[in-house]
C-alpha cells in the first residue's frame, strides 16, 4: 500500500555506493539471483511512487536518501533554496522537484547529518520518515509520528522499516517503534540515539491502522490486524443490520467482516475472490483505468450472492468507483440487498 510504482535500493561497500533505483515491482527488479550479487556492509531499500533513493553531494560528503512522506510548504522551501542559488537535477527526468529531494539538499548542505536534520526542523513544515547512508554510517529518522518507523535485531544486526511483517521471515525481533522526533544511528556500534527533534505534537495517521499498514505488522505496540477486527466487531454492534452474510471486500476488508461477524453472529462468507494477478487499483490515476482494474481484480461467486441479504465490508473508500462497481456487480448476481459498512470513520474539520 506504500507504492508500487518505483522501488530502489543502495549499498555502502569499501568507501563507495553502489547505488540500484529501478522503476516497476521489488519481485521484478530485484531477483534472489540479482540480490545475491550485491556487496555491501549496509544498505538502505525503498518502495516509492518517485525515483529513489536519491543520491546528493554537499558539505555531508556523499549522502543517499530514501523516504516516505509528505511537506506541506515544499513550494515556499523550494522557492527560498533557488534564492540562495540550489540546483536541482531531476531523479526520473521529470520537472516536478519532490519533498525527498529538497530534505535531502538541505541534509547535505550541512557539515554533519545531525546538524543538517535539525535544521530542517526550522524550513520545513510536514511529516516523514526516512533512512540516509552517508560514508560508512546509516540514519533513521521519524520526524512527526504520523509515519510508523520500527527498529529490529538480529544477533548483531540493526534494521529499521516502515513495518514489522518484513522482520518476520528474515529472523529479526521487533524492539520498538522509533519514537517521534527520534534521530537513531546505527554502525558497527550498535543503533544509538543521536538526538530528538522537536518535534510537532504527535499525532498519529488514523489511516495506517485503517488502510496502509500491513495486516501482520505491529504499530505503537498493537498488532494492526487486532485493532482492525476490534473496530469490525463495533461496527457490528452499533449497526444492527438483518442480512445472510456478512463479506468483506478483498483483502483489504477481511479483518473488519470478520469482527462485525463476530459481533453480529452473521455467517462470514467471501462473495468475491481475489484476482491476485490484477494488480493494485488506488495507484492508478484515470477513472477508466481504475474501473477497467475493478472488473478484472475481483470474482463474484453466484451461488454465494443470489438471493442473499449482504453485508460488504470496506477498509475506506477513496474515490468511489471501486466500491459502487463492486455493489454493481452483487446486485447483478442477483444479491437481495447489499449494505455497505466502512472501517474508516469520516473526516471531519479538515
Amino acid at each position: 500500500h506504500r507504492a508500487q510504482e518505483y522501488c530502489g535500493m543502495a549499498l555502502f561497500y569499501n568507501g563507495n555506493f553502489d547505488q540500484h533505483p529501478e522503476r516497476g515491482l521489488v519481485k521484478q527488479q530485484f531477483t534472489r539471483a540479482r540480490v545475491k550479487e550485491f556487496k555491501g556492509n549496509s544498505g538502505i531499500g525503498v518502495v516509492a511512487d518517485y525515483r529513489q533513493p536519491m543520491y546528493d553531494i554537499g558539505k555531508i560528503g556523499r549522502i543517499v536518501l530514501a523516504i516516505d512522506g509528505y511537506l506541506i510548504n515544499g513550494e515556499d522551501v523550494k522557492k527560498k533554496m533557488f534564492e540562495r542559488g540550489a540546483i536541482f537535477a531531476s531523479q526520473d527526468g521529470s520537472s516536478e522537484i519532490r519533498c525527498g529531494e529538497i530534505i535531502s539538499k538541505i541534509i547535505a548542505g550541512n557539515k554533519t547529518f545531525k546538524e543538517g536534520i535539525e535544521k530542517l526542523t526550522d524550513e520545513v513544515n510536514g511529516d516523514f520518515a526516512l533512512v540516509s547512508l552517508t560514508e560508512g554510517e546509516l540514519y533513521a529518522v521519524r520526524f512527526g509520528g504520523k509515519k510508523p518507523l520500527v527498529l529490529g535485531v538480529r544477533g548483531n544486526d540493526f534494521s529499521v522499516s516502515s513495518e514489522s511483517n518484513v522482520f518476520e521471515n528474515i529472523g529479526f525481533k521487533l524492539l520498538r517503534d522509533v519514537e517521534p522526533g527520534e534521530v537513531i544511528l546505527l554502525n558497527k556500534d550498535g543503533a544509538q540515539t543521536i538526538t530528538k527533534l522537536r518535534a510537532y505534537p504527535t499525532k498519529y495517521d488514523s489511516y495506517e491502522w485503517i488502510h496502509n499498514a500491513h495486516p501482520a505488522s505491529v504499530l505503537e505496540g498493537k498488532t494492526v490486524a487486532v485493532v482492525r477486527e476490534r473496530i469490525g466487531e463495533l461496527l457490528g454492534e452499533r449497526n444492527r443490520i438483518e442480512a445472510d452474510v456478512v463479506s468483506p471486500i478483498p483483502n483489504s476488508g477481511r479483518c473488519y467482516a470478520s469482527g462485525f461477524a463476530n459481533s453480529s453472529g452473521i455467517t462470514y462468507r467471501e462473495v468475491f475472490v481475489k484476482n491476485y494477478a490484477g494488480g493494485r487499483n488506488n495507484s492508478l490515476e484515470e477513472p477508466e483505468d481504475r474501473i477497467e482494474r475493478a472488473m478484472t481484480n475481483l470474482i463474484p461467486i453466484r451461488e454465494f450472492i443470489e438471493g442473499k441479504r449482504i453485508i460488504l465490508l470496506e477498509d475506506v473508500v477513496l474515490h468511489g468507483v471501486q466500491t459502487s462497481h463492486k455493489v454493481d456487480i452483487l446486485r447483478k448476481h442477483g444479491a437481495k440487498e447489499v449494505h455497505l459498512v466502512v472501517g474508516s470513520p469520516p473526516m471531519k474539520h479538515s
